[in-house]
């Protein structure tokens, strides 16, 4: 790391930085503060480059730098994340900087890069900063055109990553939640099918009682063969009426043999229609015993069947909770921090190096 000249010593300027929380999480007490504290150790002009294919132009000059002590969380941006800085620098973009500064990241994306062998161990100037007093805590530096920048920079580095973080924390939370929830609808559901599947045993054990089969296929059997008589009785009940009907059409004051006869057919055809009318009245209370038998097993079957895979899957369901309340507490550990709570700003050694093309 390039070495820096200490002109003075550090003069602390404690101002507080409130970061809100992501809307509808609560990962961690976003609200805490962090303070700038100004040094006046004077960093060298960086080494900028312009990014590729951009038209805008940027001859301003670099004034501070914002150096970050992290916490290393995944969550933060590092140069040669690719994508990530580009992510990153149009974050940046949006939020509340000046014209220069906006034109100064467009231009040059703020001296980070997309270098994907830069990894985190072995990182160069201009991005790192390792300060004497503190040469275990080395800071990420943000460039910026004034020190309203640098602050503003500093903000939304961090909040970038806090974004990031605080997301995949109300994922997690969603998923515990929804698991949470599976695995409490388990415990409430399973002694309800147990409760349902003895009460529907001992109707189904009832109904056995009443029918002479003992099985679904000699009911379905029983059942076909009532269909028949109750067809049968259908058609006899018709004809039967039908006649009774024409008896009744006859007109009165016929010969004495005559009325004699139709009082007899009437009478006949009266116990006809009370016999098939009985039978079609044993056939329906049948085949309702049938129907009740069928429809009691096929529910027996179904609620064991349900009572035994719910059993089941309540081992699962707990386990699936331990791993999901695991994960999120391990994913809690990662949260991105600035180490100290506190972020330095430094000014930069004048003339800024001209962008190279």
């Amino acid at each position: 790391m390039t070495r820096v000249r200490i002109l003075t010593a550090t003069l602390s300027l404690a101002v507080v930085l409130a970061c809100p929380s992501l809307a509808g999480t609560e990962p961690n007490d976003a609200n805490t503060p962090f303070v700038f504290e100004d040094s006046l150790v004077e960093l060298p002009s960086p080494s900028l480059q312009r990014v590729p294919g951009v038209k805008s132009t940027w001859k301003g000059m670099v004034t501070y730098a914002a150096g970050v002590p992290l916490n290393f969380s995944e969550y933060f941006v590092y140069p040669g994340h690719a994508g990530e800085v580009r992510s990153l620098i149009s974050f940046a973009m949006k939020r509340d900087i000046s014209s220069d500064q906006r034109r100064f990241l467009e231009t040059t994306w703020g001296g980070f890069d997309e270098d994907t062998s830069r990894v985190r161990e072995r990182l160069d100037p201009p991005d790192w900063y390792v300060p004497s007093e503190y040469p275990n805590s080395p800071q990420i530096l943000l460039y910026a055109v004034s020190l309203d920048d640098a602050k503003k920079m500093a903000e939304a580095y961090l909040r970038y990553a806090q974004d990031k973080f605080n997301s995949e924390v109300g994922e997690k939370q969603g998923e515990v939640e929804r698991l949470s929830e599976r695995l409490t609808d388990g415990q409430k559901r399973l002694p309800e099918l147990i409760q349902s599947e003895e009460v529907t045993e001992k109707s189904l054990g009832e109904a056995k009682k009443q029918v002479p089969y003992r099985s679904v296929q000699q009911a379905l059997d029983a059942a076909a063969e009532l269909d028949k008589l109750l067809n049968t009785a259908h058609v006899e009940i018709a004809g039967i009426q039908a006649r009774l009907k024409a008896i009744e059409a006859v007109p009165p004051n016929q010969p004495t043999a005559v009325a004699s006869r139709l009082q007899m057919m009437r009478v006949e055809e009266s116990i006809s229609l009370q016999a098939a009318e009985a039978r079609k009245r044993m056939a329906m209370e049948l085949r309702k015993q049938a129907d009740t038998y069928m429809d009691l097993t096929d529910a027996f079957a179904q609620i064991t069947e349900q009572r035994e895979s719910l059993a089941r899957s309540m081992p699962v369901r707990s386990q699936m909770l331990r791993r999901a309340q695991q994960a999120l507490s391990d994913l809690l550990q990662k949260e991105p921090k600035i180490i100290g709570n506190k972020v330095f700003l430094y000014p930069v050694k004048r003339p800024d190096m001209p962008v190279e093309n």
